[in-house]
């Protein structure tokens, strides 16, 4: 009976051992899962070894690089919960960055934030490329290669000022509104190659502001220097209607005379409608006149 008892006791002593130092043991287990816990929070979002430190950008074209990296910089700056930084590789978005700069900058049609393990920001912008500026009433938009309005037309603006851009004003006043599609791309290009067939083919420099209609209109009107306009059809191929502009400036009207033209109309193929300032009544190239022009312009160019 007394050796039943003191096995009972040594039971009960071994089992509150192990009890015990299991108890230690999983203390200790806990200890040093805290502490590792700790330590790769502390790694990850308070040692700075995860601190955004370097950001490039690709694809800046007419765009500061200084204001892409302004918007970037006001994102990272700051705490959430006014405990751990933003400027945190783990915490910075990239689609909620894209979407900032996007929001600022409509030049921009396309943003790739790509981040780079453990502090590089790398930032992938696709400008368009800003071609015209239309006019509609008292508003100016500036229109991509596409032929969209992507922003309002800032006179004051390194992009206006340093591209010389050509103006369109549409006198038919047609509301735009920001991301529509105002011309065709046909359109832009025909409009934007004017200036360097007229001036460079016919020696007749040409005003920065050309007019139209409307924008269904298949029409381009651009003012010369020398107080006359110019009507052109884009449908017709332009290389043709300078050479008979060209040739009917050369046979049909002398230098002195240009000043008292009102307008040279080309709209119509193989006719070529003219009128002088002065005179009242319209003076028309017939179709066998703007014939006769266009054979002598075909020789020539032989």
């Amino acid at each position: 009976m007394i050796g039943k008892k003191q096995q009972w006791i040594k039971n009960k002593r071994e089992k509150k051992v192990r009890h015990e130092r299991s108890l230690f043991l999983r203390a200790i287990f806990y200890f040093l899962l805290a502490s590792f816990v700790a330590v790769f929070l502390y790694v990850l979002f308070f040692s700075g070894f995860l601190k955004i430190s370097k950001i490039t950008l690709e694809g800046a074209k007419d765009l500061k690089r200084e204001d892409v990296l302004e918007i970037v910089d006001n994102y990272l700056h700051g705490k959430y919960w006014g405990i751990v930084e933003k400027n945190n590789f783990i915490l910075v978005f990239e689609g909620k960055l894209e979407n900032k700069i996007l929001d600022k900058f409509r030049k921009i049609r396309s943003i790739e934030v790509e981040k780079i393990f453990p502090n590089t920001l790398n930032i992938i912008i696709d400008e368009r490329e800003s071609l015209l500026i239309w006019s509609a009433g008292d508003e100016k938009f500036v229109l991509d290669e596409n032929g969209r309005a992507y922003e309002r037309a800032d006179f004051n603006s390194k992009l206006v000022k340093e591209n010389n851009l050509v103006e369109i004003k549409d006198e038919s006043n047609k509301s735009v509104s920001i991301g529509e599609k105002v011309l065709s791309s046909d359109y832009i290009d025909f409009s934007l190659a004017i200036r360097d067939r007229i001036e460079k083919e016919i020696d007749l420099p040409i005003e920065n502001q050309y007019r139209t209609n409307s924008r269904i209109a298949d029409e381009v009107i651009v003012r010369t220097q020398e107080g006359w306009d110019i009507f052109l059809n884009n449908k017709l191929d332009l290389d043709y209607s300078s050479r008979m502009l060209k040739t009917f400036l050369e046979k049909q009207v002398g230098q002195d005379q240009r000043r008292e033209l009102e307008y040279v109309d080309l709209r119509i193929e193989k006719k070529i409608y003219y009128k002088f300032k002065k005179k009242e009544e319209n003076k028309e190239g017939e179709e066998n006149n703007a014939e006769k022009i266009e054979k002598e312009n075909v020789s020539e160019n032989r």
